[in-house]
């Protein structure tokens, strides 16, 4: 056995398996040297290129002793890298024996990335970091489960490894962007965005992603519109670009230009009900309720499960001052939906809206509805700060100041969970002294806001052809 394992070592896979056979001629009678030679052989097979053989060898030694590390090890690699589900079962067994080995930890962690099982993944990702910090790949499906499930943060840092890993790497690095504008961290994806944004041809998809993350930073959207524009004009066929611009022209109150460019997409993309429903969106802001709701009608027959158009459709209703046809339209939907959290939120809009006055059977329903869209699996940020005005109006100072510390954990500026948590404590005595430090705290948002406005309002989208006469059209 010396021997073999000095021929394996030196990588003369012939003479070791050429040893590894004699060995076994007679097979020599004890367990642990029967299992030694048959692992040995497979690492022999294995290091020609004869997997189903290496195999074979160690599923034999596996038989004499099911918990052979090597014979593990060897039948758990190929199994691995010829896709076979067996493999994980034998993963699992080496992870039993040995907790903390990283290699295993690191193959299991990537079959559950196939699986799509980011929970698994991050699990055995983070036990793996010392063989997979220089591996580009794993880093990159490790970053890709951690911002799946939320950890934004911890994804830019993982990330930033696997684009150090790679540099060039464009997938690595268009990955990085979009976790550093999930963690909001606008101004540094830019930066990881410009090699792919300022080429000669660039990346419609880092375009776009660079374009949101600049309207996010900069107070005029030209640089942001300048973006979407190239990459439309490189990929037509894109939704996400047209709603990108839509949402762009919706936060500028640039209705027309926005409606503008919908159109073009509808040339497009004629049967792409999210266009109606952002296009809808746009009309009413100008008041065009008709045909507002002529948008949402077709987004919703072109896509019936598209509860978007559903809303859309109700904030219309509300709009227009017809909250009862409003409640309908949502009533009709949520009999399918009943959990659905935006709908429901709509719904207590729409009852309020429609006259429900506290202590009436509409406001419990209508606080009954923002409850559930507040407390729901993917709650609604705006219907917890819903909820605490109504407890509020009621006298329920306790719940009022859970959801508006939810609220706030959620978004620190949120002004209306900041105000609705000074009411509550005012009331409820505010035991631990926090108002002083609230109250200075709005004081310092409300300033910061009206900042913001007169910045913006110096600002619109413009006209194509308007301004900046280089920007592509679409």
């Amino acid at each position: 056995m010396a021997a073999i394992e000095s021929a394996l070592r030196a990588h003369d896979y012939e003479t070791a398996l050429t040893l590894a056979q004699a060995a076994q001629r007679p097979l020599p009678q004890d367990t642990a040297s029967q299992t030694r030679i048959l692992t040995l052989e497979g690492m022999a097979l294995a290091g020609l290129g004869r997997n189903e053989a290496a195999l074979t060898a160690f599923l034999e030694a596996l038989k004499l002793e099911p918990n052979s590390v090597a014979a593990l090890e060897g039948a758990a690699q190929i199994e691995f890298n010829t896709d076979d589900p067996r493999g994980e079962a034998l993963l699992e067994r080496l992870v039993r024996l040995h907790p903390e080995e990283p290699t295993s930890h690191a193959m299991l962690g990537v079959i559950a990335y196939r699986r799509h099982d980011c929970t698994g993944a991050i699990q055995h990702f983070a036990k793996a970091r010392p063989v997979i910090d220089r591996q580009a790949v794993a880093l990159t499906e490790y970053g890709a489960c951690l911002l799946d499930e939320d950890h934004a943060p911890q994804a830019v840092m993982v990330l930033e490894e696997a684009l150090a890993a790679s540099p060039n790497d464009e997938h690595v690095r268009y990955n990085l962007a979009v976790a550093q504008h999930a963690a909001h961290q606008s101004a540094e994806a830019i930066a990881t965005l410009r090699p792919m944004v300022e080429t000669q041809n660039p990346d419609p998809d880092a375009l776009d992603l660079a374009a949101v993350a600049h309207d996010e930073v900069d107070p005029s959207p030209e640089t942001a519109v300048l973006l979407l524009r190239t990459a439309i004009v490189a990929n037509p066929k894109a939704l996400k670009y047209y709603m990108d611009f839509a949402a762009i022209a919706l936060k500028h109150s640039s209705w027309q230009v926005g409606i503008d460019i919908v159109n073009l997409g509808l040339q497009e993309l004629p049967h792409a009900a999210p266009l109606y429903v952002a296009r809808g969106i746009l009309y009413v802001q100008q008041a065009k309720f008709a045909v507002a709701e002529a948008d949402f009608e077709r987004a919703s027959q072109l896509d019936p499960a598209q509860a978007g158009a559903t809303v859309a459709a109700a904030l219309a209703q509300i709009e227009e001052r017809d909250p009862a046809r409003a409640l309908a339209t949502l009533d009709a939907e949520l009999s399918s939906h009943p959990d659905h959290a935006f709908l429901l939120y709509i719904k207590a809009l729409a009852l309020l809206k429609n006259g429900a006055v506290p202590g009436s059977a509409g406001f419990d329903q209508a606080l009954e509805a923002a409850r559930k869209a507040a407390n729901a699996a993917q709650p609604v940020g705006a219907a917890r700060d819903l909820v605490a005005e109504m407890c509020l109006n009621e006298g329920q100072w306790a719940e009022a100041e859970q959801q508006s510390r939810r609220a706030l954990a959620e978004n620190p500026e949120d002004e209306k969970a900041l105000f609705h948590l000074i009411q509550a404590l005012r009331r409820s005595g505010d035991p631990h002294n926090e108002l002083p430090a609230l109250s200075k705290r709005i004081d310092l948002l409300l300033r910061q806001q009206r900042d913001t406005e007169t910045t913006e309002a110096r600002y619109g989208l413009y006209e194509p052809g308007s301004r900046a006469t280089t920007a592509p059209q679409p």
